[in-house]
This record gives C-alpha cells, structure tokens and sequence, in this order.
C-alpha cells in the first residue's frame, strides 16, 4: 500500500503546515500588536515530531508481517442505517430552524459572518449540536458501508446516494470546513485499506482516481469558504490566503504560550495534569462536575482559534510534557495503523481512518484527547461493533434451530 498512509506521513503534512507561518511569513502577524515572534516555536514542533516518529517506529518493530489477502466484510446494517438517516433529517431540520436560514448561504450572500453561526450555536447549547455531530459521525464512519454495498441490490444503490447527499449537506451546512475534511479523510482511508486487504486492484485504483478528484474539489470549496468567510475578496488578496490564515492563527497562540509558559503557576502539579484530561470533556459533563479550569488561562493572543497540539501540553507541562505525550500518541496511532494493515479484525481500519484527521490537523487541534472529536466516537465504534457481534451470533443461533 505504500507509505501514503503512514502516520508519520500524516503528522509530518500537520507539522509543515504548523511551520508554514515560520517558513514563509504571515501578513497577519502585524494585525496582532501583542503577538511577539520566537524562533522557539520550531524547536516544540522538532521535538514533537522526533518523539512521535520514536513511537511509531516502536511499534513498527512489533509489526512487521507479510501482505496477506483477507476476506470480504460481510454485515447487513440497512435498517440501523436508514433509523440513523432518518433521526439525523429530524435533527437537521430543528437546527435549520434555529438558525432561521441554511448557514452556508447566508454566509455566501454576505447577509451574515462566522461570528452568526458561533453564536446561534453557543446560544442554543451543546446538546442538540452536539447529538447531531454524534449522529454525522456515525453517518461518516458507516459510509464506506454504503460504498462497498452500493452496487448489491437496488435498496443498497439507493442508500448510497442518499447517503452521499446527506452527508455533503451536513458537512458543508454551516461554513466550517472541519467536517469536510474528517468525511474524506476517514473515507478514502479506509477504502484504501479495506481494498487493499482484500487484493481488489481494480476497485483500489478507481478509489485512487475519486480520492484524486475529490481532494482537488475539496480545497477548491476550502478556499472559496475560506475567502468567503475572512472578506478576502478583493483583487490584491492571493487564493492561497485563507490557508496562510488558518494555520497563522494557531501558530500565534503557540508562540504566545511558549513565550509565557513560565507564568502558569499550576504547570506540573497534579491540578495541571488532572484538569488536562478533562478539559476537552462535552460541555454538559463540565456543568455536572462543576469545575473551573484555572490552568487552562492559556495567553491566548487570538482566543477564538485553537493553540494546535502542543498548546495545552506545553502551557502545563512544557518540554517534557511534549516529549512524554507525543510519544504516546506515536505508539497509539502506530498500534491502530499495523493492526488496520495486518489484523483480520476489520475494525481496527475504522479506528484508525478516524484518526488520520487528528494526524493531519495537529497544526491546528489536539484532537486526540478531545472526546466529542474522537474519544466518544471511538468508544461508540468498540461498543457498535461488540454489539453488533452479539446480534449476529444470536442470529446465527436461532437460524441453526429453526433449519432443525
């Protein structure tokens, strides 16, 4: 299968990314008055990068078998799928509602900005949004399903396009382009896998070919919202701005947090270490525990845009806390990513196409202790799977009964 897919390669594309505001220079450091630049920031994004590659490699060493041709999953999951297609069209409908518009186009028209979507989102709460995002998710993550299946009867053709279309609208909806990214990135990641597992030349160079077209498309629509959204719409502005701004603005907190590291009275206490692991818990769950973050007064210089991966990490643990925690993150992503390769149990390809945005976006997020982003769905696959395993032998039990 190559290297294309290698988490190494992933989290090196983030890290050029993180860079590029260091490499090339960035316009909008003049906007930030307060924002000072330090070299620093490339020695947090080295060290990183040398302790993740360190855990991977790890693992790597455990991993090394010979390509071998397995066979082709079979489930019948159509009426979990249409209940889920249904629920999230209920869903939809009610945040439409809310919004009193279709977000993208009124972002598109001018009439309203980023700021429109944000708000209307923090006015009505986490809940309904975050029960819609758990729903688009599972939508997501069941759609290489739809695409495996699409061509078996007339009903599979037809939740395939439904499928599709729904889950371009969900993810287009609002003007953020996150979710953009996460549906093609775990799509084609696991169809790549799954039809390279199975030796299905043909389809695996057709998946190639759409991957190509579709990638193309998706940063074209990434820099259209991207100008949409920033007014760069006048002819002295490049097409490539919306880019330089999204990862300029992380790379800025970064730098701030960096710079004041040593401000933070909590940092390497167990209050820092305890109050990391919850932080990015939902909204809902914060307000039942009752807790008041105090290590997390990160010097944000732009407080609505992310610090990347290393922010959070540096601000309460500095050095050491980047080493110690990029190199558990090496030796997760390399466990899911051997296991997706030379596992027969097919679930691990699921869990790791689901990291591969987390790789790649690591300029900008620290998803991988975010539990809306990734540790709930992840336990939502395990969970769906044992289930479902569980369905299927009670299945398998009542048909042997029934043909005696």
């Amino acid at each position: 299968m190559g290297l294309y897919l290698h988490p190494i390669v992933f989290f090196s594309i983030g890290t050029f990314i993180g860079l590029t505001p260091y490499i090339f220079g960035s316009t909008y450091f003049n906007v930030y008055r307060t924002f000072t630049f330090s070299s620093e920031i490339l020695i947090v994004y080295m060290i990183g990068f040398i302790f993740f590659s360190i855990g991977v490699l790890l693992v790597s060493f455990v991993y090394k078998k010979k390509h071998q041709v397995y066979s082709v999953i079979k489930k019948d999951i159509n009426l979990f799928l249409i209940i889920l297609i249904f629920l999230s069209i209920l869903i939809f409908l009610k945040i439409i509602s809310l919004y009193g518009t279709l977000p993208i186009l009124a972002l598109l028209s001018g009439n309203e900005s980023i700021a429109f979507v944000n708000q209307t989102q923090k006015d009505v709460g986490g809940g309904l949004f975050g029960v819609f995002f758990l729903t688009v998710i599972s939508l997501i993550v069941l759609f290489p399903y739809s695409v495996i299946y699409k061509n078996k009867s007339f009903l599979n053709k037809s939740l395939f396009w439904i499928h599709l279309c729904l889950l371009i609208i969900y993810t287009t909806y609002s003007g953020k382009r996150q979710m953009m990214f996460i549906f093609f990135t775990y799509s084609f990641s696991y169809l790549l896998i799954y039809y390279t597992k199975i030796d299905n030349t043909k389809v695996l160079s057709n998946i190639k070919k759409i991957a190509v077209v579709s990638f193309s498309l998706l940063i074209g629509i990434f820099l259209t919202i991207g100008l949409v959204r920033t007014s760069l719409t006048n002819d002295d502005v490049s097409l490539l701005d919306p880019i330089v701004h999204y990862a300029s603005l992380p790379f800025i907190n970064l730098t701030s947090i960096i710079i004041n590291q040593e401000n933070n009275s909590y940092a390497y206490t167990f209050i820092s270490f305890f109050e990391t692991i919850l932080s990015d818990l939902p909204t809902f769950a914060k307000g039942m525990m009752s807790m008041d973050f105090h290590t997390l007064q990160m010097p944000l210089i732009e407080p609505t845009s992310p610090p990347t991966i290393y922010g959070e990490i540096f601000w309460n643990f500095g050095y050491i806390g980047v080493i110690v925690y990029l190199f558990i993150v090496g030796i997760f992503s390399g466990v899911l990513y051997f296991k997706a390769l030379y596992s027969q149990n097919f679930l691990y390809i699921t869990l790791y196409s689901l990291i591969v945005w987390p790789l790649l976006s690591i300029h900008t997020y620290n998803h991988f202790k975010n539990f809306m982003f990734l540790i709930i769905p992840l336990i939502m696959i395990v969970f769906g799977s044992y289930i479902y395993k569980k369905i299927s032998k009670k299945r398998k039990v009542c048909d042997s009964k029934n043909k005696k």
